[in-house]
């Protein structure tokens, strides 16, 4: 049996992290979702002396204390983790923050769905990253 992959989930927005959740059952029964509520929460719940790593992280752009971009440099200037995939979505489509999440070394960048048949595909695109 293939070990269950898991996935860093972190947005301050409890809907958005709901519906990111609920969309990953209907796509994937292997995925387990990690939750954080924004950039400070993840690094004080990542554990990197743990050989059960991330398979990827998803990242919101707008949070408090520690914002996307933020986290997302933060995570490049450590090895261990710069080595994981991270996957930015935002309710902004602004060209020039999308630019500049992948200038930061992001996997690719959404704009949030506006229905749960969008989380659902997009959770479907991010589970196809980790087959």
């Amino acid at each position: 049996m293939e070990k269950s992959k898991r996935v860093y989930l972190v947005d301050d927005d409890p809907d958005d992290r709901y519906l990111v959740c609920e969309a990953f059952t209907q796509v994937s029964s292997d995925i387990t979702i990690i939750e954080a509520i924004d950039g400070q929460h993840f690094f004080e719940i990542i554990d990197t002396s743990n050989p059960d790593f991330p398979a990827l992280i998803l990242l919101d752009v707008n949070m408090p204390r520690m914002d996307g971009l933020e986290t997302l440099g933060k995570i490049m200037s450590k090895p261990l983790l710069a080595a994981i995939p991270v996957v930015m979505f935002s309710t902004s489509g602004n060209q020039s923050l999308i630019d500049q999440a992948h200038q930061a070394g992001v996997r690719d960048f959404f704009v949030k769905p506006t229905s749960f048949e969008g989380y659902v595909e997009f959770a479907a695109k991010i589970a196809s990253y980790l087959h």
